[in-house]
């Protein structure tokens, strides 16, 4: 049912209310088109995290080596490190504790790892992330590859801007690194959402003074494309040879202004359990629009306000109340007829049953509805016009 080409990328966690976003700047939306409508997904930020500091993605490692690194809020402060090949098969699995002085603080981890019977020059996915007391799923995590038993780094390619289902404006910058390229040059393509036609190509060249270095790159792109139009980035190292396979590349779809086009549009956050691995799960968010199994949220307020310098120009902020802790996710939907927005404001209650507090607490949920006519719109949430 997907219309569009979709990466799996692994994103933050996040663990805790959406009660406490303040206002959202214009990086913290994705867009995530189907053929029947559009879901936008506001990222959080969680008390809870983990990062690999320790050795750096892409480099050479021994058989033998150690990884470390930082974290937050982490379960009676466990680290569980994973180690699997190209293939996916599970090499090693370990454990170690955060240094932490207080319960729910920052710390330090760190774990000695030998991999045994391991074939020279070995790539591999390392894996750092910590589960939930209450039903086991992740709660932070982050992982880097590297090149195993070996004397050289792995050739890698990343796209650090825009984010995959980032929106963008027809003329924007590409950035990245990139590191153990051919004459630290690769090739940047902007192609149709079907990856049937190049838009645009262009080369970028790695800033390093070293042969086969590591650094960043970046550069222009400039399109004339109308609002609502999704293109995939392509960024790779070219093939030294005539009709040889890329090995190396990464690819971001994005969406140029989003318009107010679509009939159905629902907002999630980026915790809600109907994203996985960055991807929403299409059937089960267009399923959403037909559930009456919700717990409605006390709406006070729609207001629409006018961005300025974005990739899009309007943006709806329901004002409201509702409990101060509650892990429900919060959800909203709406459904367009013609100039007219009808939408929900709610929790989700299908999973397993969930105490929140009795307090009401206001905050605020920001919907970027896209670039609108010079007509007039209206919206109602939960009945509030």
């Amino acid at each position: 049912m997907i219309k569009r080409l979709i990466i799996t990328y692994l994103l933050l966690f996040a663990g805790i209310s959406a009660l406490a976003q303040e206002t959202p700047d214009l990086q913290s939306f994705q867009f995530q088109e189907y053929d029947w409508g559009m879901v936008i997904v506001e990222t959080t930020e969680s008390n809870s995290f983990i990062t690999i500091d320790s050795p750096v993605a892409y480099t050479a490692v021994d058989n033998a080596f150690t990884i470390s690194g930082t974290g937050q809020a982490l379960f009676e402060n466990n680290v569980i490190i994973e180690i699997t090949d190209v293939s996916g098969n599970l090499l090693l699995q370990g454990v170690t504790t955060m240094v932490s002085e207080e319960v729910g603080g920052a710390g330090e981890w760190s774990l000695d790892l030998t991999i045994d019977n391991l074939d020279e020059a070995t790539a591999i996915t390392i894996v750092a992330y910590s589960t939930s007391p209450r039903d086991g799923s992740v709660i932070a995590q982050d992982s880097i590859q590297l090149n195993a038993n070996a004397q050289f780094g792995l050739p890698y390619v990343e796209i650090t801007s825009p984010r995959a289902f980032q929106a963008i404006e027809s003329s924007f910058t590409v950035e990245g690194t990139a590191g153990a390229i051919f004459e630290n040059n690769i090739v940047v393509e902007v192609w149709d959402a079907n990856q049937e036609t190049i838009l645009a190509e262009t080369f970028a060249t790695i800033e390093t003074d070293e042969l086969a270095g590591s650094g960043d790159w970046s550069t222009e792109i400039d399109l004339s494309l109308d609002a609502g139009t999704s293109v995939v980035i392509r960024a790779y190292e070219p093939a030294i040879e005539d009709d040889a396979p890329i090995t190396v590349e990464a690819i971001a779809p994005v969406i140029v202004n989003p318009r107010v086009s679509y009939d159905l549009l629902l907002k999630l956050y980026s915790d809600d359990p109907l994203i996985q691995n960055g991807i929403v799960d299409c059937e089960r968010a267009l399923a959403e629009f037909d559930d009456q199994e919700t717990l409605s949220i006390l709406v006070e307020d729609v207001v629409t306000t006018d961005v300025d310098d974005a990739p899009y120009d309007t943006q709806v902020e329901i004002q409201a109340a509702d409990s101060s802790v509650c892990p429900l996710p919060i959800r909203v939907r709406f459904v367009r007829n013609g100039n007219s927005f009808t939408g929900d404001l709610y929790r989700d209650v299908s999973g397993e049953p969930t105490a929140c507090t009795a307090d009401l607490q206001p905050f605020s949920v920001y919907v970027p509805i896209g670039i609108t006519d010079d007509v007039d719109y209206s919206f109602t949430v939960n009945g509030i016009d």
